[in-house]
């Protein structure tokens, strides 16, 4: 897997910080969890990014959540592997790499 360093964030979203440095390590995981959980016109510079995926819970069309996930996560430059997506439950299972 393609690996992209950056600086990592807590569950609080706050910067992480381990014996009084901020942590900085692969952060592919963290990059596609704020590209979902982000609604559009969150980022400034950006007003078209995110997914939102809190308004997901209640839809029942999956093929559209999927294509959505799959295009925000390409514009970040991620090659999507496999999207798997249980609207019921929440549950979201991504496989996706940089392509750099």
């Amino acid at each position: 897997m393609n690996r992209v360093t950056g600086i990592l964030l807590d569950e609080t979203g706050d910067i992480m910080v381990k014996n009084g440095s901020m942590v900085i390590d692969d952060s592919t995981r963290q990059n596609q969890y704020l590209i979902l959980v982000a609604q559009k016109g969150e980022y400034k510079e950006y007003p078209t990014f995110g997914v939102g995926i809190s308004d997901m819970l209640g839809d029942d069309d999956v093929l559209e959540w999927k294509k959505r996930i799959r295009e925000e996560l390409t514009k970040d430059d991620l090659k999507v592997n496999k999207i798997d997506l249980n609207l019921q439950t929440g549950e979201i299972e991504i496989e996706a790499k940089y392509n750099k």
